[in-house]
Parts: structure tokens; sequence; C-alpha cells
């Protein structure tokens, strides 16, 4: 192994060890009755012809690079980290991660108006920022983050969107501190609009990948896609899809060539 390659290793090893495990909650008896699905389970359903023709569209697209999504006028946006380069594949640099996301949204958008995405797990912002510039009219971003993997991670992404709604009056934001799983957060989630687009990139257990799978379905609105990082990058996220399709909580499906893999749901 390379000194640069054990490096990374040893980076990513202190990075489980010392990232907070997140604060237990009670499961819904939805999640519970994923959970007591038998093994092995159903094979998940072949790609949805329309999904996956969505896909190969945005594959298609002209993208712009990274830097070009997260610098303004020569200075990094607020969101923009140098300590996350070059980590677990360059995610943040690679044409087939953010660069692919923005294509995906605007193929996916096109000319529509108050567009509504939901983001579970925030980071520092990164895809909030993607989202905003692959809109053309009223577009609304809502992300939900415990704000712990990043102390200051809600910090850096209010800033960076604050920047995009300067530049964009019709894109607003809203920041909400807490975990996803949790029953005060998800009243407030189901008592406003319903979203068009949902990012699930937080709890990585199979779980909490069941939680919010399990809560997207009811935020989503009729026609709306739920996208979910990390498809050949966890194993618990294959898995959760797959017993979320068993119980019919999902009927299309499709996945896109990013850097770790997105499933696209609907």
């Amino acid at each position: 192994m390379s000194d640069s390659l054990f490096a990374r290793a040893v980076r990513r090893l202190r990075r489980i060890i010392s990232e907070p495990r997140p604060k237990k909650f009670p499961w819904s008896e939805a999640v519970e009755e994923a959970l007591r699905q038998p093994t092995p389970l159903a094979l998940l359903p072949a790609e949805d012809a329309e999904l996956a023709s969505l896909v190969r569209r945005a594959c298609a697209r002209e993208r712009p690079d990274s830097r070009s999504l997260f610098f303004q006028d020569g200075a990094p946006l607020a969101c923009w980290r140098e300590e996350d380069v070059g980590l677990d594949g360059d995610w943040l640099t690679s044409p087939n991660y953010y660069p692919l996301y923005h294509a995906l949204l605007q193929e996916a958008v096109g000319t529509r108006s108050n567009v509504r995405l939901l983001e579970i797990g925030v980071r520092t912002g990164y895809l909030g920022v993607v989202f905003a510039p692959a809109t053309e009219g009223a577009a609304v971003y809502c992300g939900v983050d415990p704000n712990i993997y990043l102390h200051n991670g809600l910090r850096l992404a209010d800033q960076a969107l604050a920047a995009m709604r300067a530049m964009r009056p019709a894109f607003s934001y809203e920041l909400i501190k807490g975990y996803s799983h949790d029953e005060r957060i998800r009243r407030r989630l189901r008592s406003v609009e319903k979203f068009g687009y949902i990012h699930i990139d937080g709890d990585h257990s199979l779980e909490g990948k069941l939680a919010d799978l399990e809560l997207s379905r009811s935020l989503l609105k009729p026609g709306g896609l739920v996208l979910v990082d990390d498809y050949h990058h966890m194993p618990a996220v294959p898995e959760a899809i797959q017993r979320a399709f068993a119980l019919g909580w999902y009927r299309r499906f499709a996945v896109g060539p990013t850097v770790r893999g997105l499933a696209v749901l609907s």
C-alpha cells in the first residue's frame, strides 16, 4: 500500500472511531416490520425505464466542475473544506459526484417552479449549493442535521446558502438542527408542504436508513424522487432499500453512477 493510500486509510479509521454515534430513538412499527423481513430478501426490481432514462440524460449533460459550483469570484464558499479534498476517492472534486448531482437535478427539475428539496445529512451544505443553480424559478432547500459530525457544519452551510440566496432572490432555505429520527422534527417536517426531491445521506446504520426511507415516503410529493447516497459504498444502504421495496414503500428504482453510487427511488 502506498504512503498516500495508507494515510487515507488511517484518516478514514480515525473518522470512524471518533464519529459520534447517533442518539438512540425508538423505531416506528414500520421500521421494526422492515427489520423483521426474512433473509434472503426478494431481489430489487429491474431498473425503471423512465428513471434510468433520466439518469442517462443527466450523464449526457455538460457539467460544471466542482470549483465552478463551490467558488465565487475565485474564492471558495463557506461550505468548501480543503480537508475534504482527496477523501474517499476524492468525492469533492470528482466530476461524477456533485457535478453529476447538479446535472441530475437540472434534468429532473427542468423549468418547474416552487421546487422543494429536503436533505437529511447536511454536512456543510454542499448539496444545497448545488441545488440552487439547478433551478430557474422559486426553490426551497431544507436541511436536517444534528451538527455533531462536523461541529461547525450548519454554520458553514448557513453562510454558503446565504450567499446563494443573495445571488438568487427566488431561492430560500431552512436548516434544522437535530436528528431526522426525532419525532419532534418529524412532526415539523410533516406539517409543511411536501417535497419534490429528498436526499438521504444521514445515519448510515440499517435502522437509520430504514427510518429515513420510511419518513421520506410520507414527505414526498406524487411523482417526486428520493435520492439515496452511498448505494455502492455502505452495505446498509442497498439492504435498507431492498427491505423498503419488499414492503412496497417504493415502486420504481434506478442507480446513478456517482462516485459512491446514487439510488433513485420513486
